[in-house]
C-alpha cells in the first residue's frame, strides 16, 4: 500500500480540527482573494508564448482559543490548461507558556532581510520585485523562546514529493530536517541554522550556517556565510556560500518614500549553484514562482532592487540581477496599486541579456480581489 506523506499528515490535521469545532460553538467565517495572471515571454525575439492562471485561495477564520490556533487555507484555480486543488495551509498550533507546537501543513520561515535566502528551511524569495515565495511544508514544528527575543526552532517534515510506502510506520529516511538558534541583541541580530534532506536514493543535501543582520547608521546590512554538501553513494559535491547585503530608506515627502536594497552572493567554489539546487530540490523550490525571474547556472550574484512608494496605495521599482561568470542580467520593472473595494493589479517587465547578448523580453498583468 502507498500513501502520500502530505495526505497522511492532512487526515491527521482534520481529526483534530474537527475535535476543535466540535467543541465550539462558533461560526466559522470565511475570506480570501483571487488572482488573475497573464504573462508572455518571447525566447527569441519573435515568437511570443503566452500563459494565464487563476486562482482563488478560501481562508476559514476557524474558532481559537487561548492554547490552540488552527489554520485552513485552501486554494483552487486553473493553470496551463489543468484545473487543481489543494490545501495551503492546514495546521493545529498549540501555544504553553514559550513553548509552541505547530503539525500540519503550514508556512516556516527563517528570514533575516535577504531577498534570496540561501539558509532557509525550503528555498525562498522576499519581495523580489514585489513578488515572494515561501513554500508551506507538511510536518511538525517546535518553537521555544528563550526571552528577550532569541529562540530555538526544529523543524521535521516529509516533503509534498516523498511517499510512504508503509501504512504503521513513517521511513526515516525519508524525513527533512532543521533546527534554527536565534541570538538577537541591541544592535545585531544572529542566527545558526542547519537542514539535511533526502533527494533520492541514497542522496542527501547538508546545509549548515549562520546569518546575521546589524544596523550601520541609517542602513541595515545582513548577510550569511553557509556550507552545503551533497551527497551521493559515490561522490559528493561540497561548496562554501557567501552573503553580503545591505538596505536602506528615505523620505522624499509627506508620504513619499524610497527603498534600496542590494545583496551579493556566491558559490565560493562553483560545485554547486542556484540552477543546480534548483534541478535537486524540484518542483518545491519552484511553486508559486511562476513570475519571478528563472534562475540559471548562477554561482555569484549580484541583485539591487530599488522602490518608490509614492504613498500607502501606489508604488514602483524594479529590480535587477547580474550574474558575473556568463554576464547574464535580467531587469524587473514592477508597478503594484491598490484600486479601493479590495481590488489591486500590478504590471511587470521581464527583461534578460542572455551570455550572447541577446534580449529576451517578456512581460505580466495580474489583477487581485480580496474579500
Amino acid at each position: 500500500m502507498m500513501i502520500k506523506s502530505d495526505n497522511v499528515l492532512i487526515i491527521i490535521t482534520l481529526c483534530l480540527l474537527s475535535l476543535v469545532l466540535i467543541q465550539s460553538t462558533e461560526a466559522v467565517d470565511m475570506g480570501g482573494e483571487m488572482n488573475i495572471n497573464y504573462s508572455f515571454l518571447s525566447p527569441d525575439g519573435s515568437e511570443v508564448t503566452t500563459n494565464w492562471h487563476g486562482e482563488v485561495e478560501l481562508e476559514f477564520y476557524l474558532p481559537q482559543t487561548s492554547q490552540l490556533s488552527p489554520r485552513f487555507v485552501l486554494k483552487t484555480g486553473l493553470r496551463l490548461g489543468e484545473a487543481y486543488t489543494d490545501v495551503k495551509y492546514l495546521y493545529i498550533r498549540r501555544s504553553i507558556g514559550n513553548t509552541r507546537l505547530t503539525l500540519g501543513r503550514q508556512p516556516v520561515s527563517w528570514s533575516y532581510g535577504a531577498v534570496v535566502n540561501p539558509l532557509d528551511y525550503v528555498f525562498s524569495i522576499d519581495e523580489l520585485a514585489g513578488e515572494s515565495l515561501t513554500a508551506g511544508i507538511d510536518g511538525i514544528r517546535y518553537f521555544y523562546s528563550l526571552g528577550q527575543g532569541r529562540s530555538l526552532e526544529a523543524v521535521v517534515d516529509y516533503p509534498q514529493e516523498a511517499e510512504v510506502y508503509s501504512p504503521a510506520g513513517f521511513p526515516p529516511e525519508s524525513l527533512r530536517a532543521g533546527v534554527r538558534m536565534r541570538i538577537p541583541a541591541p544592535g545585531y541580530d544572529l542566527s545558526f541554522n542547519a537542514v539535511t534532506q533526502k533527494l533520492g536514493e541514497k542522496e542527501r543535501l547538508n546545509r549548515v550556517g549562520m546569518t546575521y543582520k546589524t544596523d550601520l547608521e541609517k542602513a541595515g546590512i545582513y548577510g550569511a556565510a553557509g556550507y552545503y554538501v551533497h551527497r551521493q553513494e559515490e561522490s559528493s559535491m561540497e561548496d562554501v556560500i557567501i552573503q553580503l547585503g545591505f538596505d536602506s530608506s528615505f523620505t522624499t515627502g509627506e508620504s513619499e518614500r524610497v527603498i534600496i536594497q542590494g545583496e551579493y552572493m556566491s558559490f565560493f567554489f562553483n560545485e554547486l549553484n542556484l540552477g543546480i539546487l534548483g534541478e535537486l530540490l524540484g518542483a518545491e523550490s519552484q511553486r508559486g514562482a511562476e513570475n519571478l525571474p528563472v534562475f540559471s547556472d548562477i554561482s555569484d550574484m549580484f541583485l539591487v532592487n530599488l522602490n518608490y512608494q509614492k504613498d500607502m496605495f501606489s508604488n514602483i521599482g524594479a529590480a535587477l540581477i547580474f550574474e558575473s561568470t556568463d554576464k547574464t542580467a535580467v531587469l524587473v520593472p514592477y508597478y503594484n496599486e491598490e484600486l479601493g473595494g479590495g481590488l489591486e493589479y500590478s504590471l511587470q517587465g521581464n527583461i534578460m541579456s542572455d551570455p550572447e547578448g541577446n534580449i529576451i523580453p517578456g512581460a505580466g498583468f495580474s489583477l487581485t480581489y480580496y474579500f
